[in-house]
Parts: C-alpha cells; sequence; structure tokens
C-alpha cells in the first residue's frame, strides 16, 4: 500500500484498539469521552461524517433515512440542490 493508505490504516486500527479497550474496562467513561470514541448520547458507534453534495459542491451534509429513501440534509432540513433537484 501507498504511504497514505498505510496511515489511514493505522489510524482506524487505534481507533478501534481504544474503542476495546474502553469495552474491557481498561478506560474510564471520561477518558473514552474526551478521546472522541463516544456518541453525543454515549454510546459507541460510527460517529457520522459530513458529506459533500456531488452535484452542486455545498459541504457540511449528511444522509438520513426518509419515507421517500436517503437523502442529504442541511442541518434538519432536505437539502435542495439547485444543479440536480429531487424529482419526488
Amino acid at each position: 500500500m501507498g504511504d497514505a493508505a498505510d496511515f489511514a490504516l493505522e489510524q482506524v486500527e487505534f481507533e478501534e484498539e481504544r474503542r476495546s479497550k474502553y469495552l474491557r474496562g481498561e478506560i474510564s467513561f471520561d477518558e473514552a469521552w474526551d478521546a472522541g470514541l463516544l456518541n453525543d448520547d454515549g454510546s459507541i458507534g460510527a460517529q457520522p461524517t459530513l458529506k459533500t453534495c456531488r452535484c452542486c459542491g455545498q459541504p457540511n451534509l449528511h444522509w438520513e433515512e426518509t419515507k421517500k429513501g436517503w437523502r442529504l440534509f442541511n442541518d434538519d432540513e432536505i437539502h435542495h440542490c439547485p444543479v440536480a433537484p429531487l424529482k419526488d
């Protein structure tokens, strides 16, 4: 692998090892919270990552599931892309 891929893989492995230590009781809740291993509700899981619209380039969006499928959201509103509007 290339250097960038090796670095990314090392970071993922490091974070997974820290989560495992928390689950085994080797680090406290406060340490896990300060390290960013926990979600806002205190659960362990994937942290939401911000996305960018591939059509218009608007950053800081996130995916949410709706009755009509998965949609990009900007805060609490569906993202209305000016380049490729939804056909709902």
